[in-house]
């Protein structure tokens, strides 16, 4: 559709090949962003919280040896869900946290959500709405009722959550962590990034902002930079991160029309 439109030769489809491949296809990032965001000095933990938060391990160093990236859990995906079902879809988030930081974390349902066995499973790992979608939302609000929990001891409770799960992260690293850096629609909410920040202590917590990137522009940025590297005929996957047996091209690409092998390859020779 995008081809047809804009007359632009497209790169999409990027997780079929991977899981071909062996791999689960996901997380596809972690390359970009030892790219953007390794450093030869500091080891690095970088967290996007989109509906589903994933963490990538960056080793102080270039390249990609020794990164580690999974899904930790659910992020966005559960708090919109409780306030999408809660206002009846009048509001489709917790804006800025700033009902989940009015309320009282739950200590039993935090520990029933802990316990959850997605997050003691071994990466390779991904994860997403067949986890934590409609039924887990379902679940929540019956525990809400049964705790006679307000929305906002409900949202805190589940913002915890996902900081923590975060957290967990930890036990499948091999390093230290010098610094956290922190992306994705979830950086605005308030609650999670002072739970982060409690988790994490004292190691500092930090945003993508900070490092001169757009939290909400990034994914879109680590995608464009996955279909150069398909054009030029470089592997855009890590292995070690989704499971694959071996680095692979990445994504189809959608002729914009005739001629356009030879711009393709006219355009390869400039870079």
């Amino acid at each position: 559709m995008i081809a047809e439109r804009t007359g632009i030769t497209t790169v999409a489809n990027f997780r079929p090949r991977d899981i071909a491949a062996g791999g689960q296809g996901a997380p596809l990032t972690p390359g970009v962003h030892a790219l953007l965001f390794r450093h030869l000095r500091r080891s690095r933990l970088i967290v996007n919280l989109g509906g589903i938060s994933n963490v990538t391990y960056l080793p102080r160093g270039s390249g990609t040896e020794g990164i580690a990236a999974f899904d930790t859990g659910p992020a966005n995906m559960v708090l919109d869900g409780i306030m999408f079902r809660k206002t009846n879809g009048r509001s489709t988030m917790d804006r800025d946290g700033r009902l989940a930081v009015r309320g009282q974390v739950d200590s039993r349902l935090l520990a029933k959500l802990l316990a959850h066995p997605y997050l003691s499973q071994p990466p390779p790992k991904s994860t997403g709405r067949e986890a934590f979608g409609a039924k887990m939302l379902d679940d929540l609000l019956g525990w809400q009722q049964a705790r006679l929990l307000s929305t906002e001891d409900l949202l805190a409770t589940c913002s915890r959550w996902t900081a923590e799960a975060v957290g967990t992260a930890r036990r499948w690293i091999r390093g230290g962590i010098d610094e956290v850096i922190v992306g994705g629609g979830g950086v605005r909410n308030r609650a999670i990034m002072e739970q982060l920040t409690t988790a994490f202590a004292p190691v500092p917590v930090t945003t993508f902002e900070s490092h001169g990137w757009d939290s909400k522009a990034l994914e879109s940025v680590a995608f464009a930079v996955l279909a150069y590297q398909t054009v030029m005929e470089q592997s855009g996957n890590v292995p070690s991160v989704t499971g694959a047996a071996f680095p692979r091209l990445l994504g189809c690409i959608v002729p914009s029309g005739p001629g356009w092998v030879g711009r393709l390859h006219s355009g390869k020779r400039k870079k």
